[in-house]
């Protein structure tokens, strides 16, 4: 009998790829946190979404990747790794 578990293989850049939805997600929380303190979803603040000041979320982004790595960016919007 074949176990699904004996034949995965997970993609190796997979990791990136889930590092990179958390990050946007991280970036997303805070700018909502920042923006619309104590309500839940979004407020009037965020409507439309300013790329620009997602972005500065995003660079100040910091957490512990999939694989137990510190994700950051540099001021170039760069990961070291």
């Amino acid at each position: 009998r074949d176990s699904l578990r004996q034949q995965y293989a997970q993609d190796t850049k997979m990791g990136f790829v889930i590092n990179a939805i958390y990050s946007m997600a991280y970036g997303l929380h805070n700018m909502q946190r920042a923006l619309c303190p104590g309500m839940a979803g979004l407020c009037d603040a965020m409507r439309p979404i300013d790329g620009s000041k997602l972005l500065e979320f995003l660079m100040k982004t910091n957490f512990t990747g999939v694989s137990g790595e510190n994700i950051y960016f540099d001021e170039n919007g760069d990961s070291p790794g």
